[in-house]
């Protein structure tokens, strides 16, 4: 088995699909593309935040950083990308980090989501959704480590758990080294 840390994204792709119909010609607002983003914090220059997407000269949007990756799920009005369910028009999707090591599973990884919208007159805007705790607090940053930690704290049996074996092993490795 593999180790992984998985963000899981909502969004209302009904909606997106209605602003892309009916909706445009009243609001002036079309959806361009939705998606999840994913960057290791520490190259990141000063904060979470930093992780945007810039309009290249070919017309499409990309992280700034080599580093990041961009995951994008719908682009004008069709799916693109993988959607773990759909119900109703909400879709579930992820961006996923896996096969941590002993060099990395302490470091915290950056997710955000994104909407591009366009307007009327064609300008475009990007939107971005950060990840938020069951208080509403800003949560898009974790490690392996700090989330099956926080699992442990909140009472829950990792004994089992691949990820939680993988980074006592990986402990062991580093206080060898």
């Amino acid at each position: 088995g593999y180790n992984g840390l998985r963000s899981l994204f909502i969004t209302n792709l009904a909606n997106a699909s209605t602003l892309e119909t009916s909706e445009a010609e009243l609001s002036g607002l079309k959806v361009i593309e939705i998606g999840g983003m994913m960057a290791a914090t520490d190259r990141l220059p000063t904060s979470s935040t930093e992780l945007t997407l810039e309009k290249g000269a070919d017309g499409k949007y990309a992280s700034p950083y080599d580093f990041a990756k961009v995951i994008p799920v719908y682009q004008n009005g069709e799916r693109v990308g993988k959607v773990i369910s759909e119900t109703d028009g909400i879709a579930k999707f992820a961006c996923t980090v896996r096969d941590f090591t002993a060099s990395n599973y302490d470091k915290n990884i950056t997710f955000r989501g994104y909407v591009i919208y366009a307007d009327k007159e064609g300008n475009e805007y990007v939107a971005y959704a950060d990840l938020t705790d069951s208080e509403g607090a800003t949560h898009n940053v974790a490690s392996l480590e700090t989330i099956c930690q926080k699992m442990i704290d909140e009472g829950r049996d990792l004994s089992a758990n691949i990820c939680w074996q993988h980074i006592q092993e990986f402990k062991k490795e580093n206080e060898s080294a």
